[in-house]
């Protein structure tokens, strides 16, 4: 069994994620600073506090020297101050769908921060909503007039933005599909679409205003589809996989294994679950026998994911390495940009070869040869320009 190293690092964040007394007996030569940095590029400060701070309740000696224990301690207000101001939006726009009769649930961000023992230590990014056809386009209408700005809306892939309330992203998506090709959007589709016709929502009481969030089991999926995303596109971080953790850990007593089964399946990811599934279980804590279909083989892989995630950083935070990339001609852009792609897609390979096609010759059409393609201007966007802000 291969596991990668960082074990300070894991060894707060499982204490953080279930609040119980760590595993690594010194932490005398640990490199705060480092491991600080390497907590806000993988978007878990807040869980790493936590960590810092179980371990102490349970007798650890830390010794932290005061400046570093300063930063975590600012980080991680400024964590719990972005929820708040996302919870009091959610609940605000909760009550304008309700007023206006709109169907709609709430994907990632503010609702899966649910499931952790202190939700307001997941650090947010947007707030997305998942809608059908029509309430999708009930929704643009009555939300535009209400928005400081109008972001431009993908029309292929139903999203529609505004920066809503002193700057809060806040996306509408008429689709939840992952882009991995036609027969993988159509599982997603079929997905969605149950979903909304059987009105199979969960409940979240946010601020006294009822939100809907998706069915257990929908957003098991949901969560990990869209993290597979990511990370053969080049920006996953480790918040993403706790989310999904932390998601089958609260709900493991009522998840549907057989409809999960059928649904791995249908898309083949199978193999990307069991290798996921490794992590959960062996880096971030996740009883073994709350992972559906754990598979210890696959701890092989673990490795090659562990040095992809921390390259990357969440959603391709660190992956230029520092690089102005807009002091860059836009060809060598283009260029460094697609080289960088099929070198990070040719490592993922060996995981899954079946959807290797779509996220190399889809992007190759769509994001470098289509003349309406657009380079990221955010020169901390990842190779595949995924903006730093999501959830």
């Amino acid at each position: 069994m291969n596991i990668p190293k960082d074990d300070l690092f894991f060894d707060l964040l499982r204490s953080g994620l279930w609040d119980k007394a760590g595993t690594v007996a010194d932490y005398s030569s640990v490199d705060w600073k480092a491991l600080i940095r390497l907590a806000r590029e993988q978007t878990v400060v807040g869980l790493i506090s936590d960590g810092v701070s179980a371990q102490k309740r349970y007798g650890a000696q830390l010794s932290m020297p005061f400046e570093d224990a300063r930063q975590l301690m600012v980080q991680t207000i400024g964590v719990e101050r972005a929820n708040a101001r996302l919870d009091a939006v959610v609940a605000e726009l909760a009550g304008i769908f309700k007023d206006n009769g709109i169907s709609y649930c709430l994907i990632k961000g503010q609702g899966t921060a649910q499931n952790y023992l202190h939700p307001g230590h997941r650090s947010p990014g947007d707030i997305d909503f998942l809608l059908d056809d029509e309430n999708y386009r009930r929704a643009s209408e009555v939300l535009a007039p209400m928005a400081e700005k109008l972001l431009p809306e993908d029309g292929d892939k139903k999203d529609f933005g505004m920066l809503f309330q002193g700057g809060v992203d806040v996306e509408l998506h008429g689709t939840a599909r992952a882009g991995f090709g036609k027969a993988f959007n159509d599982v997603i589709d079929g997905m969605q679409s149950e979903l909304f016709t059987r009105k199979d929502f969960r409940s979240w009481d946010c601020l006294g205003e009822p939100v809907a969030l998706p069915s257990v089991d929908f957003d098991a999926m949901f969560i990990f589809t869209h993290f597979i995303q990511h990370f053969y596109h080049g920006g996953l971080g480790l918040r993403q996989i706790c989310d999904w953790t932390m998601h089958l850990r609260r709900f493991a007593s009522v998840i549907d294994r057989a409809w999960i089964r059928r649904r791995l399946d249908e898309l083949g990811l199978d193999k990307e679950w069991k290798a996921f599934g490794f992590i959960a279980v062996n880096l971030l804590g996740l009883p073994r026998e709350e992972m559906p279909f754990y598979d210890e083989t696959f701890g092989r892989y673990s490795d090659m994911i562990w040095a992809s995630i921390r390259h990357s950083g969440n959603f391709g935070r660190t992956m230029n390495g520092g690089r102005d990339i807009d002091s860059e001609p836009y060809l060598l852009r283009k260029l460094r940009s697609f080289r960088g792609h099929l070198r990070w897609m040719s490592r993922h390979f060996a995981l899954s070869p079946r959807v290797f096609p779509d996220t190399v010759c889809i992007p190759i059409g769509s994001r470098y040869l289509s003349p309406r393609a657009s380079f990221p201007q955010d020169s901390t966007s990842g190779i595949m320009g995924f903006g730093t802000t999501g959830t």
